[in-house]
Parts: C-alpha cells; sequence; structure tokens
C-alpha cells in the first residue's frame, strides 16, 4: 500500500494556534502555485518509484479555498499520470466549512473525491473565536448537510478541545453536537502550543490560560467514552470512525508505509528514502520551474532506523504492533531490543502486552509522547 498527498498552503487566514505551512495569498500566487504543482506532478510520475498508490489525500492549508476548476485538473492529473491499484482509491480532502459551497462540493464529488475532512474545530461561538477561525457554527452545519446531499459517502469533522476558557461541560456539548450529525469518522485533537505561533505568544504574556492539566483529562477521558458509547471505535491516539470507516491513507503513516508528497514542505518516504520539498512557497515553485522538483532534504533510513521508526508509529494504534510479524519483517525482537526501557514502560502501566501484541494503555496513549519518545 502506498499513499500520495498533495499539499495547498492557502487559507482564508491563518488561525493563531497553527504552525504548518499555510496562510493567505493573492489569487495570483495561488495561480503560479498550482501551476508548479501541476508541473511537479508530470515530473513525478515518470519515476518509478512513485508508479502505483492506494489512496490519495489533499489537504493544507485549506485546499477548498481555491477556485473548484483548479482542484478538479489537480485531480484529473493526478488520476491520469499515476497508476492506481484500486479503481476507487479513497481520495480525500480537507475542507474548512466557511469555504465551500454545494456546487463546489459537487464538483469534487464527481471528479472522484469520495471523503471529506471537515475543519469544524468547535461547534461553539466561543470556542471558534478564541481559535481565531474564520466560519461560523451555522458554517459547518451547512458544509456538513452539503457533503450529504451530493453524496459524500464518508464524512469525517476536525475538532479542538481544551480551549482557553473551555470546561469539560463546554467540551461535552460540542461532541454530543459533533455525534449528533452522524458522520463516519472524527479526529479530537488537544490544542497544543505550537512554535513560534501567536497562541505560544500570547500564552507567555499571560493573556491566554489553557485549561489545567487535570480539566484536559478529564475531557480525554470523555471523549473516548463518550464516542464508545456512540458506536465509534478508536483505533488511533486522536481518531475515532465507525467500524470500516477508518482513514486508509493516514492508517498508512502509522503502519510507515510507503507515501509521496507533492506541494511544498511535503514529505515523502520511500524506503529507503525520506525527502522534504522546499517549504517556502515562493521557493518550491522557482525550483519546480527551474527543475520540475523542489527536494531540499533527503535523508537514507537504515534497517534499524525504520524498524525503531515503525515501532513508535505503530504504538499510536490502539491495536499497537504484533510481536510475531516486526520481528519476521525487520529481525529485530522489540521485546529484546527495547530490554530493560521496556519493562519499566510495562511496569509503569504505559504499556502492556497481551497476546503477542504490545500497545499504549489508556493511562500511556495520555502520555503518549513521554512513551515514544523513549523508543525513538
Amino acid at each position: 500500500m502506498a499513499g500520495l498527498y498533495i499539499h495547498i498552503p492557502f487559507c482564508k487566514t491563518k488561525c493563531p494556534y497553527c504552525d504548518f505551512v499555510s496562510g493567505p495569498f493573492p489569487v495570483e500566487i495561488q495561480k503560479r502555485y498550482v501551476g508548479a504543482l501541476l508541473r511537479e506532478i508530470e515530473t513525478t510520475s515518470q519515476e518509478a518509484e512513485a508508479s502505483c498508490f492506494d489512496t490519495l489525500y489533499i489537504g493544507g492549508g485549506t485546499p477548498t479555498v481555491l477556485p473548484v476548476e483548479w482542484l478538479v485538473s489537480i485531480l484529473e492529473k493526478t488520476f491520469d499520470l499515476f497508476s492506481w491499484s484500486d479503481i476507487h482509491p479513497e481520495v480525500t480532502i480537507e475542507a474548512n466549512p466557511g469555504s465551500v459551497t454545494e456546487r463546489g462540493l459537487r464538483e469534487l464529488r464527481a471528479a472522484g473525491v469520495n471523503r471529506i475532512s471537515l475543519g469544524v474545530q468547535s461547534l461553539s461561538p466561543g470556542g471558534l473565536k478564541v481559535l481565531g477561525r474564520s466560519h461560523s457554527v451555522s458554517d459547518s452545519l451547512s458544509a456538513y448537510r452539503y457533503a450529504r446531499e451530493v453524496g459524500f459517502p464518508l464524512v469525517s469533522l476536525d475538532l479542538i478541545y481544551g480551549l482557553p476558557g473551555q470546561d469539560v461541560e463546554g467540551w461535552h456539548k460540542d461532541l454530543e453536537g459533533a455525534i449528533s450529525l452522524g458522520p463516519d469518522h472524527i479526529s479530537c485533537y488537544e490544542l497544543t502550543v505550537e512554535g513560534d505561533t501567536p497562541l505560544k505568544r500570547a500564552v507567555l504574556r499571560g493573556e491566554v490560560v489553557l485549561p489545567d492539566e487535570e480539566t484536559v483529562l478529564e475531557m480525554t477521558d470523555l471523549t473516548e467514552d463518550l464516542l464508545a458509547r456512540n458506536g465509534y471505535r478508536q483505533y488511533e491516539i486522536s481518531n475515532f470512525a465507525i467500524p470500516g470507516r477508518e482513514c486508509r491513507h493516514n492508517i498508512n503513516y502509522w503502519e510507515n508505509g510507503a507515501y509521496l508528497g507533492l506541494g511544498c514542505s511535503a514529505v515523502s518516504f520511500l524506503p529507503p528514502y525520506r525527502e522534504r520539498n522546499i517549504r517556502d512557497i515562493f521557493g518550491y515553485i522557482e525550483s519546480v520551474r527551474d527543475t520540475g522538483r523542489a527536494i531540499e532534504e533527503q535523508e537514507v533510513l537504515d534497517t534499524e532506523a525504520r524498524f525503531r521508526e515503525s515501532v513508535t508509529l505503530a504504538l499510536r494504534l490502539i491495536r499497537g504492533i504484533s510481536l510475531p510479524e516486526f520481528s519476521e519483517k525487520w529481525r529485530y525482537d522489540p521485546i529484546i531490543y527495547y530490554g530493560d526501557t521496556l519493562k519499566v514502560l510495562l511496569a509503569r502501566g504505559l504499556l502492556a502486552l497481551e497476546d503477542q501484541h504490545l500497545f499504549l494503555t489508556r493511562e500511556g496513549r495520555r502520555l503518549a509522547n513521554v512513551v515514544l519518545s523513549e523508543l525513538v
């Protein structure tokens, strides 16, 4: 299995918590970027290692800020020039609720998109305000309705919790509101303070106060329990789905499968190579214009490095890792390889070992970053 990712770095506005390569740009820059992206698609499709894919994911940024005709041209060229192992591959597009129309979604559906991820983030006006989102609750409800009316078989909602001023009751209402819509998939992310963002600067100045750790843990517990009671199976730390409707593209990431990334800042993993494209939009456009590609970093991962990375990625999945399968594939036995480190994590109840499967416990998921950093 291999995935294809396309990065669209444009947004209507830049959210204060976001450190992705994205932001508002003039239409002329967007047009130049799409032209460069189409050329990169052409160039890359001619290379042997990019021959066949199972999934396509168009993310950002907010891809749907582009004119739908441009998105359709990207889809058509991608489908035409790359090979696909499935007649109907999983094709996802991210969308901000304020950037979609019924007509636009209908055209994307007709062009082959069969999964949409709506960046709802909050279903309360106050939550949207503190997040600096440019859409309203009404926009989210309309976007969801449009997606269903035009026939998207898979609809996912993204939500963020642990917002400034948010309590457990407020998060409960957000979750219940999302569940009541009946999405196939829900992603729930704790708000984190990232990089050199306006949110981080506001926190450092004391202008923004996040909920305390105990409150956030209550929200996390509520998330898992409430979604489970409503038929959503947790299959990754932050992701829940009606069984059978998980995101195949992202599962491939966590299984450390091969993927090709196109667009500025996009990362590719074509074993044993990991490559990253130029982050700067203008540098990306210039490089693709001159050479057809925009790779600025490349590293070769040896077998041991790939094994360690596979362990830490797979442990994000609720099912964890099959020790016999890992030992056979990598020729490293995780129990022997990690030795005392693993014994300590098991003794602390952060990892569990059952039926030859190693996985994060509920408590371990709360401290996932700490646990996984011990295994990198």
